[in-house]
């Protein structure tokens, strides 16, 4: 980045720093986030120890509510929220806190970029598992993309990036909606209203059904990336033949009815060419550079043969067995080693101090591959981390099976009858292990899930759950090197 522009970035719903780690390493500066979770927000700041040209003092880590914006989901206060009266959204924009950080006239600091994954519960299919059932609107935080659009109205950076879960493709308002889709519909119009196409800074949007796997993540995990290019820097763009626009993004555009449901899909797949990064990896094809290692490439070194002899994570492991263990050269867990001394020991490899019962339920789900009969639980059914494919193949299928979601015990171990750790979980996540995370291992209950029905969103972002929401870093790194190149050539 010497010889390059400086190329900034302000990420939104940050949560414990995924999408803004994988952007990093391709080379944007974070300049500001908002996370309203305090144990996630301190998970930001422990890992980042410069930012904005602000030195965070680590021991202090809720200076973040000083230094940056932040997003309330009760919309009661902030820099940017909104209020509910009799069942109505209405607006209240105040971006003093933005133009303190990004200054103003001449000594303005561009913004090349916003990303934001606003709060997904209402939308997930995982979500809905564990959470209340209630009508969409009715739980404000699913109208936080609405803030989203305020910033971005008011910083008017080159690009933004909207990312969210594969459920919302199809999401209604209300139970008895007979309009699946009409949420993302409402997104992107809110989009689409930032700017003016007479002044060139309204935004040419696209969207992609993407699946981590396609970027080197041990996952399926299926997720929407909305990309929105400044119309004069989308102009350029397909002046130089870099990205291609269709008869929709002209003048009149925002005039154009369009149904339901059907005609806001179009733009997605077939009329996105040049926005997002295309697939790294194929599993039909050949290229086996990007392939996502299987469970066994990613967590393999961290099995402990000691386990079972303690409740607990094993000092000795964490600082001898770990360091001692050589895995191959550029390998998947050698990069995930990158930036760990010898003298650090691995951290958030503590074991779940699961019952005798529990141990002996998880032996028998190994030995089926899944939960069957008496060993399913009554919330949910869990399954094995597979080790590896069959029949040649690294993954079952061919490809990534799973989903690393907000509960350690959605799979059990390939070869220990335990939970995955902290750790391991990251590992999948495609964190690297210098990467701390801040706060509990795990809750449960009304203080992880909330309860819109009787107004509780506020809820506690442990470090499972903050893996678990993240954006995986090298899904995240790829969407970064695709958009950098985009911006060096504007």
């Amino acid at each position: 980045m010497s010889n390059k522009t400086r190329r900034t970035v302000i990420d939104l719903f940050a949560g414990c720093g995924g999408l803004s780690l994988g952007l990093e390493k391709a080379g944007f500066e974070t300049i500001g986030f908002t996370e309203i979770g305090k144990d996630a927000a301190k998970t930001f700041i422990a890992n980042r120890k410069k930012l904005s040209g602000i030195n965070v003092d680590q021991e202090d880590p809720n200076q973040a509510d000083e230094l940056f914006p932040n997003i309330d989901p009760r919309y009661t206060r902030n820099t940017w929220s909104l209020t509910r009266k009799n069942g109505k959204r209405r607006g209240r924009k105040d971006c003093s806190r933005l133009d303190a950080l990004l200054g103003t006239g001449k000594e303005r600091v561009e913004v090349d970029l916003v990303v934001g994954g606003p709060p997904c519960q209402g939308y997930s299919r995982l979500g809905h598992r564990r959470t209340h059932a209630h009508n969409r609107d009715e739980n404000p935080g699913n109208f936080l993309y609405e803030s989203m659009a305020e910033v971005i109205e008011h910083a008017k950076p080159k690009m933004f990036v909207f990312e969210n879960v594969q459920g919302l493709i199809n999401a209604k308002w209300t139970n008895d909606s007979d309009c699946p889709g009409e949420v993302f519909e409402d997104v992107l119009r809110k989009f689409e209203k930032i700017g003016s196409p007479k002044n060139d800074d309204d935004y040419i949007i696209r969207w992609r059904l993407v699946r981590a796997y396609q970027y080197g993540v041990p996952q399926n995990r299926p997720r929407i990336i909305a990309i929105g290019i400044r119309r004069d820097v989308a102009e350029k763009l397909r002046n130089k033949k870099l990205i291609e626009l269709k008869d929709f993004d002209n003048n009149k555009r925002r005039d154009k009815v369009f149904s339901r449901v059907n005609q806001f899909r179009d733009r997605s797949e077939n009329c996105d060419a040049g926005f997002h990064p295309e697939p790294l990896w194929d599993p039909n094809g050949d290229n086996d550079e990007h392939a996502p290692p299987t469970p066994l490439e990613a967590i393999g070194d961290l099995i402990d043969a000691k386990y079972g002899k303690k409740s607990f994570e094993s000092k000795e492991f964490a600082k001898s067995k770990y360091h001692d263990y050589k895995p191959e050269p550029k390998s998947y867990q050698e990069k995930m080693r990158k930036g760990m001394l010898k003298s650090t020991a691995l951290t958030g490899h503590e074991y779940s101090n699961h019952s005798e019962a529990v141990i002996e339920r998880f032996k028998k789900i190994i030995k089926a591959g899944k939960a069957e009969g008496d060993n399913k639980n009554k919330k949910f059914s869990q399954r094995v981390l597979g080790e590896k494919g069959q029949a040649g193949k690294k993954w079952p299928g061919g490809k990534p099976n799973m989903t690393v979601t907000s509960m350690p015990d959605d799979y059990v171990h390939f070869k220990q009858p335990r939970s995955l750790t902290v750790r391991e979980w990251a590992r999948l996540q495609t964190f690297p292990d210098s990467y701390e995370f801040q706060g509990k291992r795990t809750t449960g209950g009304i203080r992880r899930a909330g309860n819109p029905l009787e107004g509780i969103h506020e809820r506690e972002v442990p470090q499972y759950t903050q893996i678990g929401n993240a954006v995986p870093p090298r899904l995240a790194e790829a969407i970064g090197n695709h958009l950098l190149d985009l911006l060096e050539q504007v």
